[in-house]
């Protein structure tokens, strides 16, 4: 899944909200205390699990457009969060976010952040599970989601004091392992974080082992993130063919650092550059660390 690039405009109005937040709570040390933030916005928490029908029923009741019961059966939604295996909901009128209680920590955390960042945003109100036709479009629930994880990430970053401490060493997973538990995220969060953070060309991946062996409707990657000037320059190298080169940086199998290797990319003109490229294994996913180091050097031939 390629990852949603949001507007300008619609980021900058989202981190305002963000400051606001943060300033409130007095700008807090890192890591950010989401119960704290919860009380700011007089916003409720509670757990649900797939298997628990009676939580599942209450939450569909309540997903209505002003005083309009979005669905005839609203029982059928309970089959789509089955199905698409939602493990979290922001509901607007009762101000609730509930999070599926099989998550381990660190993901109940990620989830809990993004659910808020739908209740910042103004116009994510009315645009919920049971909305009407035009809202479930797929283009259009990718950016309300794009806008969600952007909120969390700059809620549980912390805005700038993430970047202040990110560039302040060398880019590694050693380091991003080091910054998700100062800001007591998960590593996939924080290489996400990162990758957003940088300002030269940089992609992420999260994905299959590089070496498995896929089935035909198994897909190959959950997420592809490029930053801003990797979509920019770099638009032509989609996913797919990242994830094909990572077979060549891999080393091994397992959890930890699993590869590094200098990789070259053509741009969208056609000029070679080069990126060094990290892979990580944790116990769930494969990540990968693209960033750009300059373009290739061109070798010529001096005669003798």
């Amino acid at each position: 899944m390629s990852q949603t690039i949001i507007s300008q405009r619609t980021a900058q109005d989202i981190d305002k909200r963000i400051a606001k937040v943060l300033k409130d709570l007095d700008n807090p040390e890192p890591p950010l205390d989401l119960a704290a933030v919860r009380e700011l916005l007089k916003l409720d928490l509670r757990y649900y699990s797939s298997g628990d029908g009676g939580i599942l029923q209450e939450v569909i009741h309540q997903l209505r457009i002003g005083s309009q019961q979005v669905l005839a059966k609203p029982s059928r939604i309970i089959d789509a969060i089955r199905r698409r295996s939602l493990r979290a909901l922001w509901v607007p009128e009762r101000r609730r976010i509930l999070i599926d209680n099989d998550l381990y920590e660190l993901k109940k955390r990620w989830g809990e952040a993004h659910e808020i960042s739908h209740s910042m945003i103004p116009h994510h109100q009315i645009l919920t599970l049971g909305d009407p036709d035009h809202a479930l479009q797929p283009g259009c629930r990718e950016l309300l989601e794009a806008e969600a994880n952007f909120g969390a990430g700059r809620l549980l970053f912390l805005q700038d004091r993430f970047a202040d401490e990110l560039l302040g060493n060398s880019i590694s997973f050693d380091h991003i392992k080091k910054l998700g538990k100062t800001f007591g995220n998960t590593v996939t969060s924080t290489m996400w974080r990162t990758v957003e953070t940088l300002e030269m060309p940089a992609v992420g991946l999260v994905s299959v082992h590089p070496w498995t062996r896929l089935q035909p409707a198994e897909e190959a990657f959950r997420h592809f993130i490029p930053n801003v000037s990797y979509a920019q320059q770099f638009s032509n190298v989609t996913g797919d063919e990242v994830f094909r080169m990572l077979a060549r940086v891999v080393e091994r199998r397992g959890c930890g650092k699993i590869g590094e290797e200098h990789v070259i990319l053509e741009d969208v003109n056609g000029d070679k550059h080069v990126f060094l490229f990290e892979c990580f294994a944790t116990k769930y996913d494969t990540l990968s660390l693209g960033i750009h180091l300059g373009p290739k050097a061109e070798v010529v031939a001096v005669p003798a």
